[in-house]
């Protein structure tokens, strides 16, 4: 049997599923636009947003991917309104000078919520930087609790720049803090971690904690019974362990209670001083602190810390 052109023409074909069928030119250029371009073109997305409602047999993938189109333009339409909000001028309350909106950083625990520049912030914590960090490590250092496991130790000392008792939070000290406070911080944190390590018998053999005689140092040492050396886990300083021996144990005592006796004037010299309150211990190293005069403000010649004379609280 041969077959016409004209019966071959009117065979049914099977018709393939086109997803764009329904849409328009224009539609469909607008489409490839917003592939081309990755969405950097904001008017076509609309577009195709009000084709893929109109048309009924849009695929779903084409609507969702759509949506999202519209998802991340509506995104840089928020970011761009900040970015701009930002570039606002505003006056410092600390400098009193007008500065660029994102050079400002706000302290979220702030009673006051003053508005602070970067630059007044950095002025802030590197003043006297040394000193706020060696009275915080000796804090920590000759504190009561100093060897216990569960003691949370105390952050960073530093108060708010309006004066407030809110601290600072640690993303504004890592930011703007100078090296020497982030130091003293990691180092009590280590300092933590080890004496933990000891308590939960993570250590392989018993050991003792010892404290490291760098008085600037928080760090401690292992005695394991066995060596005579022992160094420290922060400032790897390392030194003789003097362990006391049982004749030193029984004789020493023998030794002060016969000195005691031989030289009457030591007893008499410490307690006039006692009894005329020239000499008190001082409240946060037991240290002995002797004065001549002046003011109730005392500061320890050891630890740096101050107290009052008058009621041992500062």
């Amino acid at each position: 049997m041969v077959f016409s052109p004209s019966s071959r023409s009117k065979r049914s074909r099977p018709k393939r599923f086109d997803p764009f069928l329904r849409f328009t030119f224009g539609q469909k250029c607008a489409l490839v636009t917003i592939i081309i371009t990755t969405g950097l073109i904001v008017v076509p997305v609309a577009i195709c947003i009000e084709a893929s409602k109109k048309v009924k047999r849009a695929p779903f993938a084409v609507k969702r991917w759509v949506v999202n189109f519209k998802k991340d333009a509506e995104e840089r339409t928020r970011k761009e309104k900040e970015r701009i909000e930002r570039m606002k001028t505003i006056t410092c309350d600390i400098c009193c000078e007008e500065t660029r909106g994102d050079l400002f950083t706000m302290n979220p625990n702030c009673a006051g919520r003053i508005k602070c520049c970067n630059q007044c912030w950095k002025s802030f914590l590197h003043s006297d930087a040394e000193e706020k960090a060696l009275e915080y490590i000796r804090s920590v250092k000759f504190g009561a609790k100093r060897y216990d496991p569960d003691y949370v130790y105390p952050s960073l000392n530093l108060k708010c720049l309006c004066g407030c008792d809110s601290g600072l939070p640690s993303t504004l000290l890592s930011r703007f803090a100078p090296p020497i406070i982030l130091k003293a911080s990691s180092d009590v944190a280590l300092r933590s971690r080890l004496i933990k390590k000891v308590s939960q018998n993570q250590v392989q053999v018993r050991v003792n904690i010892l404290e490291c005689p760098n008085v600037n140092c928080p760090g401690v040492a292992y005695d394991d019974h066995v060596s005579d050396k022992a160094m420290c886990f922060v400032c790897l300083e390392a030194w003789e362990i003097t362990r006391p021996s049982i004749v030193g144990t029984i004789v020493k005592p023998v030794v002060d209670l016969l000195k005691r006796f031989r030289d009457r004037n030591i007893e008499r010299d410490l307690r006039k001083g006692i009894e005329g309150e020239r000499w008190r211990h001082c409240p946060h190293c037991n240290m002995v602190t002797i004065k001549n005069g002046g003011c109730n403000h005392m500061k320890c010649g050891f630890c740096r810390r101050s107290y009052n004379w008058k009621n041992s609280i500062w």
